[in-house]
């Protein structure tokens, strides 16, 4: 036994044994008689100790033995009988080692086989996972239509050899809650806007028989293009259709990259002007509501980028489909006057008014500052232009305006328009969309109320 363990069960009658032998010693000089008799009595105490040690010590051995015996036999008990598939096997080669009756059921054997390596049985697995640290299997495996999530780690043999390393293995089977994950993911709902977007000017100037048979026709193709899907599909303006449909119908249309299109490109005026549709698509929407606020941006975005295109939103990025034609012309005089009147709106209430253009500026982004800075002047607005004047390709331009006596102070750095930005500060961005192109993505930040105008395709940034 265990030095350590005799220790822990032995009583500490040391001591006492001591202290009896110096007094029979000192008995021995006063009364010899009597030092006998205490050495007789301390070897029989000595004796019985002995013997009644052994014995405990007999029995928690048998103790000891009769515990081992149940924990071992319940250990492996529980690994051949655990619910769950398990396998064992070494890490060098992948050879299985031990593997209960649930593991080998799942590829039709009913008895062990441990003549064979694991990638026999599935070829894909691999085990870097393991010697990675981690616990959990990074793929589902797939076996006869099951899937299955591998969890596990390794065992550690008795000595330091790469040979004793094995890894220990989990199978669970999560075929169902797989089946219900892809059925709740394919069947979100998807909300579509078609717009019929070049309806007036395939239209202009013609009959209204032949606009009713281009209207219709144009139509027939849209509900031609929804059928088949498990969707629904209306008209709910002249123009404009909503389709609503499930995430599985989405991915075929989007596979077959909006057919619809070219498809519409089949009808044509007299006047040889040939269909277009914009397709504004939300989808991964919590809501039906949010998915039909994507579908909204995404038939924006469409329209501004010259529309014939499909754009499809989710609640991370945009997608697009399409937009290889010629841009159509969607902007009419009134949409323009609206915009105009909205900006001079915003000029009259604001107290000051930074331009600002990309970097490296050009002549048109140089000239179209211009042109905005004598609007708000004469609109009674401060108004300068943000430009890096040592890094331009406008440099000539900027010299001959500085020569202006009303503009020779109109050009300002990015910093000290930072300086200067307050919260009733207008910040107008042109010939650019895209935040990350502007002159100084700080000046950006610091102004609250931003208007962009630009002749760009718009993009999802």
């Amino acid at each position: 036994m265990n030095n350590n363990l005799k220790r822990l069960i032995e009583p500490g009658t040391r001591l006492f044994f001591f202290f009896l032998v110096i007094f029979a010693i000192t008995a021995y000089f006063f009364e010899p008689l009597l030092a006998y008799i205490e050495a007789g009595v301390v070897v029989l105490l000595f004796v019985y100790s002995v013997i009644a040690n052994r014995r405990r010590q007999k029995k928690f051995a048998e103790y000891i033995e009769s515990v081992t015996y149940d924990v071992e036999t319940a250990k492996n008990d529980s690994l051949v009988n655990f619910p769950l598939p398990m396998v064992a096997f070494k890490l060098e080669n992948g050879s299985i080692v031990w593997g209960n009756r649930f593991f080998f059921e799942l590829f039709g054997s009913r008895t062990p086989r441990f003549d064979t390596r694991l990638t026999d049985l599935v070829p894909e697995f691999k085990s870097k996972w393991l010697l990675e640290g981690k616990q959990q299997y990074p793929e589902l495996v797939e076996i006869d239509d099951r899937s299955y999530r591998v969890f596990g780690n390794i065992i550690r043999g008795e000595n330091e050899n790469s040979s004793d390393f094995m890894g220990m293995t989990y199978w669970l089977d999560v075929t169902d809650y797989e089946r219900t994950k892809e059925e709740y993911e394919n069947s979100r709902p998807v909300v579509a806007i078609i717009i019929f977007d070049n309806l007036d000017e395939i239209s202009r100037n013609q009959s209204d028989r032949v606009k009713t048979e281009l209207q219709n026709m144009v139509s027939d193709r849209i509900d031609r293009w929804c059928s088949g899907m498990n969707g629904i599909i209306c008209r709910y303006d002249r123009d404009k259709y909503l389709f609503i449909c499930e995430q599985r119908d989405y991915e075929v249309l989007a596979d077959e990259k909006f057919s619809l299109l070219e498809s519409v490109h089949e009808v044509i005026s007299p006047s040889g002007v040939y269909a277009t549709v914009s397709i504004g698509v939300g989808r991964d929407g919590s809501t039906f509501e949010e998915s039909f606020g994507f579908a909204k941006l995404s038939t924006e975005m469409a329209l501004t980028r010259g529309g014939d295109q499909a754009v499809v939103k989710n609640r991370f990025n945009f997608e697009f489909f399409g937009g290889r034609g010629e841009e159509v012309e969607t902007r009419t005089k009134v949409k323009s006057r609206v915009m105009a009147n909205a900006l001079t709106e915003l000029i009259k209430v604001s107290d000051q008014m930074f331009i600002m253009g990309h970097r490296f500026a050009d002549m048109d982004c140089v000239g179209s500052g211009i042109g905005l800075c004598c609007i708000a002047r004469k609109l009674g607005c401060r108004a300068n232009i943000v430009i890096d004047e040592d890094n331009n390709g406008a440099g000539r331009l900027i010299h001959l305006i500085r020569g202006v006596e009303e503009y020779k102070d109109v050009f300002i750095s990015p910093q000290e328009a930072i300086m200067r930005a307050e919260r009733n500060t207008l910040l107008v961005v042109v010939d650019t969309n895209r935040p990350e192109q502007v002159e100084d993505q700080s000046l950006l930040m610091a102004c609250n109320r931003v208007a962009v105008i630009d002749h760009h395709r718009r993009t999802s940034s």
